[in-house]
């Protein structure tokens, strides 16, 4: 099977081009139909030097930020306005994460001595002509950390790049990664553009495809950008693999911001493809800033009269709260369909309404607020979406972690026809935005080492794909959409990656996915 993604992929990539990440990113001009699964989506990973997605093709635009010379993970160099230090600096460039061997063809603007952790250094090149540097960088599968020091640049130097094997500089995406989704349908990306917790309001704050990193661990008091994955390059993943896009716009962007976006996608994405369009994310879910400002200003509305959050009697925080969430997705649509055009909802862009599947009534008060206050939910909102997870007790214990996850799918079906009959009421499809077994347990540390060895056990167990499966099958039985699993990789010692591993495909969650992809298309 993947030696059939990797050449639909590789033949994606000649046609379309990888597209230069020091330039405007490529629209690529030719109509598409959607590619991959129909019933499940995927969420996609952080942009880090330790994401077992290892998604960039380029690995220095996911690395560590670049840090005072010898002083790798400690104190930030000084960059330019584009992000490339203008001093000498040391850069992790993975960390934690092995398997990755192979020669690494680096290439930068300046001249330095460039020194690594062991790891051989080959064919050391300076072009004074040009001012330009290249080095190979031969790394083994054993190397679990790679930290790079550039002394003597004079100040600094740019344009570095580390091309993983048999990769190009023009491409943006490790090939492994691209045949990885190719399963798939649609792309959430709010982990890849560092969604939680966003202190972005502007569109002058976003990142940019030119900056030199768009690594998510890019510290968000530190840099006048956003970091993480720009748009221009979550636009080009869909572009380039033939998958609609599912965005969630930060909490505080304004609706310039919003303008801004909503034209990108309009003249950028493919034909043929669609954008889901969700307000932040988890703005129910009080462990995220998002939550405590958008109460706040839902409080200080509320009690400046605000005739949408206060249309009835229900005068409780958090139904101001999420009767804004609600008002704000409208606003956010209608200038989705200035820039697209009336006739684009639904078939262009598709907004949904993320809510808490624990508290169905909170979600039912604010779309009867929107039926009273605007008219039919289905007039602005695609869907409702909440996130069904398998959340159970973790004793250490990967027999007990599988048992529980089993007792859990027994109870399913009966909270799936409760929710589903509060559902009716929205008028409107229900979908997954997140979901899978959540096996984290307490945060105690004294057992924390064991939790993470049972979790990595159960994850590994042949037993997972017929839990996972029936969990699933339970979702699409019960009559609801799309399910956008969480997420795509993540070590298997955490509770949520179909696979731990870019190039591995073949694990028992993943089988259980292709199971129903096969099922329900």
């Amino acid at each position: 099977m993947l030696a059939g993604l990797w050449a639909g992929c590789a033949a994606m990539l000649m046609a379309c081009g990888g597209g230069g990440a020091d330039s405007a990113l490529p629209l690529e001009q030719t109509p598409t139909t959607r590619t991959g699964s129909t019933a499940i989506d995927i969420n996609l990973d952080l942009a880090t030097d330790y994401s077992r997605s290892q998604m960039l093709a380029d690995m220095v635009k996911a690395a560590r930020t670049f840090n005072k010379l010898y002083q790798a993970g400690g104190p930030l160099a000084n960059v330019d306005s584009d992000g490339w230090p203008t001093e000498d600096f040391s850069l992790i460039l993975f960390n934690g994460i092995d398997r990755l061997g192979g020669v690494y063809k680096a290439s930068f603007t300046g001249r330095a001595d460039v020194a690594a952790n062991g790891v051989p250094l080959t064919g050391v090149n300076y072009t004074q002509a040009s001012n330009t540097s290249s080095f190979d960088l031969v790394i083994s599968d054993a190397d679990s950390t790679v930290v790079l020091d550039f002394a003597n640049t004079g100040n600094g130097v740019r344009n570095l790049k580390i091309m993983r094997p048999g990769h190009t500089t023009d491409e943006i995406w490790n090939r492994a990664f691209l045949a990885l989704l190719q399963p798939f349908g649609t792309l959430r990306s709010k982990d890849t553009t560092v969604t939680d917790d966003s202190q972005i309001a502007t569109w002058s704050q976003r990142r940019r495809p030119t900056d030199a990193q768009w690594t998510t661990l890019l510290a968000k008091d530190t840099v006048t950008r956003e970091p993480g994955i720009p748009w221009e390059a979550v636009i080009h993943l869909s572009n380039i693999t033939s998958k609609d896009a599912w965005v969630s716009i930060p909490h505080q962007a304004d609706d310039d911001y919003v303008r801004n976006l909503a034209s990108l996608l309009h003249t950028t994405l493919r034909p043929g493809l669609k954008v889901y369009v969700e307000y932040s994310n988890e703005v129910w879910n009080g462990i995220y800033q998002q939550h405590d400002w958008n109460l706040a200003a839902a409080v200080a509305e509320a009690g400046a009269g605000d005739p949408d959050l206060t249309w009835n009697a229900q005068n409780i925080n958090g139904y101001w709260a999420a009767r804004r969430v609600a008002r704000r997705l409208i606003q956010i649509g209608n200038i989705f369909k200035e820039v697209m055009g009336e006739g684009a909802f639904g078939t262009r862009f598709r907004p949904v309404y993320a809510t808490f599947i624990a508290n169905p009534t909170l979600t039912a008060d604010a779309m009867d607020m929107v039926r009273a206050r605007y008219g039919p939910p289905r007039n602005y909102f695609h869907a409702v979406a909440v996130a069904p997870y398998q959340l159970v007790p973790n004793t250490g214990d990967a027999a007990a972690l599988l048992a529980s996850l089993r007792s859990f799918n027994a109870a399913t079906e009966y909270f799936y026809a409760e929710f589903a009959a509060h559902a009716r009421t929205y008028e409107l499809p229900i979908i997954a935005y997140e979901g899978g077994p959540d096996m984290t347990g307490d945060f105690d540390p004294a057992t924390e080492q064991a939790r993470y060895a049972a979790v990595e056990a159960a994850n590994n167990d042949p037993a997972m794909e017929e839990i996972s499966y029936q969990f699933l099958k339970q979702w699409f039985d019960a009559g609801f959409g799309g399910f956008a699993w969480y997420k795509i990789t993540s070590p298997y010692s955490e509770s949520w990656g179909l696979t731990d591993r870019v190039n591995r495909t073949d694990t028992p969650k993943m089988r259980a996915v292709r199971r129903i992809m096969q099922e329900r298309g």
